[in-house]
């Protein structure tokens, strides 16, 4: 019997072009604090804002995109010296 190998979610994301331009170097997380004893701990969210800028940089990718996969296949206009 052979063992499987564990492939993490993002292990298969950045293999997929598009999504990992999209997604950049690393997935969104939401933060928390964990405090106290492991039979009982104390999960606390903190702050948005964290994970916001995050989301905000998706969102450029994401509008981004089309652009990005069009540039290379159109030629680069070639500056005329004759206009001024």
């Amino acid at each position: 019997m052979t063992k499987l190998k564990k492939i993490s979610l993002w292990y298969v994301v950045k293999k997929i072009p598009l999504v990992r331009n999209i997604l950049g170097d690393t997935f969104i997380s939401i933060p928390f604090k964990i405090e106290g004893p492991m039979g009982n701990p104390k999960v606390t969210p903190l702050a948005p804002r964290a994970a916001g800028d995050r989301l905000v940089e998706i969102m450029k990718r994401t509008l981004q995109l089309p652009v990005d996969i069009i540039q290379p296949i159109i030629p680069a206009k070639k500056k005329n010296p004759d206009q001024p």
